[in-house]
């Protein structure tokens, strides 16, 4: 497995990689340190046009991983807007299932950003992120949906 890096508004994400696949894409504090070098230039590219445009729609090769519940989530979060959110219920209902299930397949997400958690909120506040409900990890939340146009009502 390849370890790469890229630098983001929020700070670097660490990007592990197989024969051109990504496998996994984990935020800044939600992993060890490690040699890394530059990640690819297809996926730097990628990677900076959604920061300097948040509808850029990424088209980066996915390993694909999982079970079968967490791969039906993962689909339907692709399916987010650009700008809107979704709670926790909305989706468990949808997809017959329970708010703290889809919550768990959203912290097992291995492309966050890619496959925007970041747009799945509680009822009546944001909920977590990455298993985090405050701190660095939680911010960055806070700062893609700003970045993506989204305010509460």
């Amino acid at each position: 497995m390849d370890i790469y890096t890229h630098n983001t508004p929020f700070g670097p994400l660490q990007i592990s990689m197989q024969e051109s696949v990504i496998h996994r894409i984990q935020l800044p504090g939600n992993y060890k340190k490690q040699q890394a070098s530059a990640a690819p230039k297809p996926i730097q590219k990628q990677l900076d046009a959604y920061f300097a445009d948040s509808s850029f729609v990424f088209e980066l090769p996915l390993y694909k991983q999982g079970t079968d519940f967490q791969q039906r989530v993962w689909r339907e979060l692709r399916k987010i807007p650009l700008g809107k959110a979704v709670t926790y219920k909305h989706l468990a209902e949808k997809l017959g299932s329970h708010p703290r299930a889809i919550g768990q397949a959203c912290k097992a997400n291995p492309f966050p950003i890619v496959v925007p958690c970041h747009r799945v909120v509680a009822m009546n506040d944001l909920g977590g992120f990455a298993g985090k409900t405050w701190g660095k990890l939680f911010n960055i939340k806070l700062g893609l949906l700003q970045h993506e146009g989204y305010s509460p009502a």
